[in-house]
Parts: C-alpha cells; structure tokens; sequence
C-alpha cells in the first residue's frame, strides 16, 4: 500500500508540473525575416543604386544601426529607407520607407520603393518577377492608401501602407507577418519626398 501511495504522489506532482502555467506557456516564437542580412542588402543597394541615380537621384545607403535594430538613412532628397532586423548580420524583419503628405498630396517615389522591394533578394530572376509583380499589383494600389488589406507580391513579399496623419508607412515583410511594432516609431523620420522626374 506505501508503494501505492508513493507512485500515486510522484504522478500527483508529475502531473502537477507539466499542468503548471510556467511550463506550459508558450515560447514566443522570433518573427518571420527575408534571408537577406543587413549587410548584404546595403552591399547589393550600393552596388546598384548606380542604375537610379539618373532619373531619381538615389544615393548610397548605410548600415549605421540608427536605434535599436533599426538601420538606413535618406537614399533620396525626403525619401528615407530604414531596415528593421535584429543585428546587421541578421535577416531582415521588415524594409520601412516613411513618407509625409506635402502641399501636394502624398507623392510617392514608385521606382525607389520597387527597388527597396526587389532588393531583398539577391537572384536577379527573382528581382525581375518582383519588378513585374509590383507594376501589375502595387503601382496601381499606390493611389488607394492606406490599402485595407497588404498587397502579396508573387507569395515572396506584402507590401503595407498604414497611415498615421500626414504620414504614410510603407513596409515590406514576409508574407503572412504583421507589421513589426517597431515600424511605427519612424513615423518621426518621415519626410516630404522631393518631386520625382
């Protein structure tokens, strides 16, 4: 009978210890990135911003880390590109381009964000569909910001606008993934882009 009572106490606590709280919550799982790192993506901008430059002044980009697991800068007169991922040789979370209405509307540099967009994978035959995708899909929905639901761009990219006042987000994530909280703090680095040609 104590051995009865021994077992059944272990299979009390056994039972005990996989119900508690502690170890049945959930760890939260990273959240989902591009395979391209930091570092190689400004490595590709820069290699071939070169091609932009004429017809919208684009410059280099840097992977200057500007606050936590946020790096870029303005790669365009008002037009800032900013990349969320945790460290520089992480992949990327999310690409954020933070626009602000001028006197004029909200004027959006189409080619830079077709760019910011393409340049998240490194396979020119996969930069080439995304480049369609993104004339055929997110250039005519550039005009119905903010969009209710993300725009998918051949199951490999949504493209989000979300509107905070005079300020319009646009931001790449993986398809399927919210967009990161952190986003919202470049609301304060939007800018007026300077008309394109």
């Amino acid at each position: 009978m104590r051995k009865l009572v021994g077992v059944l106490a272990v299979l009390t606590v056994a039972v005990m210890l996989t119900a508690s709280p502690v170890s049945a919550a959930k760890k939260s799982e990273p959240p989902p990135t591009f395979d391209r790192t930091v570092t190689d993506y400004v490595a590709s901008w820069n290699s071939t911003q070169d091609a932009l430059v004429l017809q919208d002044q684009v410059t280099s980009m840097s992977a200057v880390q500007r606050a936590p697991g946020v790096f870029g800068n303005e790669v365009a007169t008002g037009v800032p590109v900013y990349l969320l991922a945790k460290s520089k040789s992480s992949g990327i979370q999310a690409v954020v381009m933070p626009l602000k209405s001028g006197a004029t509307g909200l004027q959006t540099p189409a080619r830079i964000l077709a760019a910011t967009i393409t340049n998240l994978f490194p396979d020119l035959s996969t930069e080439s569909e995304l480049a369609k995708a993104f004339l055929a899909d997110a250039y005519p929905a550039l005009g119905n910001v903010p969009f209710k639901m993300p725009v998918t761009l051949n199951d490999l990219v949504d493209l989000h606008a979300v509107v905070y006042g005079e300020v319009v987000l646009f931001v790449a994530t993986p398809v399927g993934a919210k967009v990161p909280a952190a986003a919202k703090k470049l609301v304060s680095r939007a800018k007026v882009p300077a008309p394109q040609s």
